[in-house]
């Protein structure tokens, strides 16, 4: 799959086709007017991460100021569309704190280097480098280096997590949860696998080895309750607010 996502530098696109198989409806879509409000999100989700105009940690950033936005609008999103929303797509600074990102990036990897065998290796890997000198000063040659062995490392990471909210019916991936909380699901699953990525891939050298880290993250991601633990522990470490999310994303 993720060799297919890959092979262009394409946006992900949609086409309609009658399904052969029966899928589970998404708890939240009760009606006509819920699915319409689903399909308009989407839709809005789907133009701003794959606005390539700005960074995508920028992008992540606008789509939670625009769902803070629509946390008030009390379920009209149906109505709207991208221009009600221009001067929040508009190019903006935001302050990052990397020291405290990476904290909590490597709090998240220890986390589940104990608890998920699938993914022991690869987070065992990234945490013995980034261990292995000043944090700061690896976490941006690693970045460098990835970024020179693959000049299109941005697109890649786009498609990974646009990629992961189609599969999870994104911004609806949990009946419990409101757009914020989805928000914050969301940057908490760009942390983890970045961390991972990042300091796996530092001594590595092929697409194969991205791939197969890649896979293993995302079947952890898509197949367990990890969006909730997420959410949860990034709730208990008082970053789920926009302004508190943007210093660690």
């Amino acid at each position: 799959m993720l060799e297919l996502l890959f092979a262009d530098d394409n946006p992900i696109t949609f086409e309609e086709i009658p399904l052969s198989f029966k899928y589970p409806l998404n708890l939240k879509i009760k009606n006509e007017e819920e699915k319409r409000r689903y399909e308009n999100l989407r839709s809005i989700c789907d133009k701003v991460i794959t606005n390539r105009t700005l960074p995508l940690k920028k992008r992540l950033l606008i789509l939670g100021k625009i769902f803070r936005n629509l946390e008030n609008l009390k379920g009209k999103e149906a109505e709207l569309n991208m221009e009600d929303f221009s001067e929040a797509c508009q190019d903006f600074s935001f302050f990052e704190d990397l020291p405290l990102s990476l904290s909590i990036q490597k709090k998240l990897v220890q986390l589940y280097a104990e608890r998920s065998g699938s993914i022991r290796e690869y987070a065992v890997e990234a945490l013995r480098y980034f261990k292995s000198g000043e944090e700061t000063t690896r976490y941006l040659e690693a970045s460098a280096r990835l970024e020179k062995l693959f000049p299109n490392l941005e697109i890649m990471f786009e498609k990974l997590l646009h990629n992961y909210m189609i599969y999870m019916q994104f911004p609806f991936s949990d009946p419990s949860h409101s757009l914020l909380d989805e928000f914050a699901s969301l940057c908490g699953v760009y942390l983890f696998v970045n961390n991972v990525i990042l300091g796996y891939m530092a001594e590595k050298n092929t697409l194969a080895d991205f791939i197969d880290v890649a896979a293993a993250l995302f079947r952890l991601i898509n197949h367990s309750n990890f969006p909730n633990e997420v959410y949860a522990f990034l709730k208990m470490e008082y970053l789920t607010g926009i302004a508190d999310l943007e210093k660690v994303i």
